[in-house]
């Protein structure tokens, strides 16, 4: 995995573990005074190099679902040199209160989704890998995979899971 994509990842766990765009609970963030502990963070900010525009493929990144239908995803794991996207995702989400032809019908609404936006930004040959999620973004174990116009489960993702009977 890349630098870039390893960053991306850890932007993305990021702002997952912090509810970053998602209202936020209804807690007001407070403004630091302009003489008080806020004002270096924000001359520091002021004297750090601007950032590139994301390109086409992190911007479809950015842009993909968090925790929502079809699959509640916790977090993308991006190699954009070798086009694969990894989603991942919490596995009794993906195994629990579904059968394969369930879980399949999912990673493919999913992957359709997903090639749709990559193409529309002019990027094509992606390939979907679903995994769960773990504490390292290295530990990845395929669930399932869309790749080429289709989708398959793997072994592991056609098992019972962590799931009781």
């Amino acid at each position: 995995m890349s630098v870039r994509a390893a960053l991306l990842a850890l932007l993305v766990a990021a702002l997952a573990a912090t509810g970053a765009g998602c209202g936020g609970g209804g807690e007001q963030e407070q403004q630091p005074d302009a003489g008080g502990a806020g004002a270096g963070d924000a001359q520091e900010q002021a004297e750090s190099p601007p950032q590139p525009p994301p390109s086409a493929f992190e911007a479809v990144v950015n842009d993909l679902p968090l925790r929502e239908p079809p699959l509640p995803v916790e977090q993308y794991v991006a190699n954009e040199g070798g086009r694969q996207l990894v989603a991942r995702l919490a596995p009794k989400a993906f195994f629990c209160g579904r059968d394969a032809a369930a879980r399949k019908a999912a990673v493919s609404d999913l992957y359709e989704l997903t090639r749709r936006r990559f193409r529309a930004r002019g990027v094509s040959g992606i390939e979907l890998v679903v995994a769960p999620l773990t504490a390292s973004v290295q530990d990845i174990r395929p669930l399932a995979r869309g790749r080429g116009g289709s989708v398959a489960l793997t072994k592991r993702g056609r098992g019972r899971g962590p799931c009781g009977r």
